[in-house]
């Protein structure tokens, strides 16, 4: 049996398995890997007991880009999935330098 890495928001302990971090009471899980980045363990063990996190670095494979996103789980039937939430934009960041020719 694989050692546990913290205790799930259901009070079961959470476990590392090939491809996932997983509850062993409940079930929920997170991959190890969210947009082509890796997690931690203490990311996947704040995941599993329903936060958001602050991830840096996730990578859009289809506009090959990297981005910061909050990400929290969600349960659609029997499977859990990531949501993601964008850090607001500033208005500096949001204004596109112009310049004259």
């Amino acid at each position: 049996m694989s050692e546990a890495i913290g205790q799930c928001s259901c009070g079961g302990d959470i476990v590392e398995t090939e491809k996932t971090y997983r509850c062993r009471e409940c079930g929920k899980y997170v991959f190890k890997s969210i947009f082509w980045k890796k997690i931690s363990k203490k990311d996947a063990v704040k995941l599993l007991n329903d936060e958001h996190v602050l991830i840096k670095g996730l990578k859009s494979k289809k506009k090959n880009k990297n981005f910061d996103a909050t990400v929290y789980l969600y349960q659609e039937g029997d499977y859990w999935k990531v949501g993601l939430e964008f850090p607001e934009r500033s208005e500096e960041n949001d204004s596109e330098e112009v310049v004259a020719g």
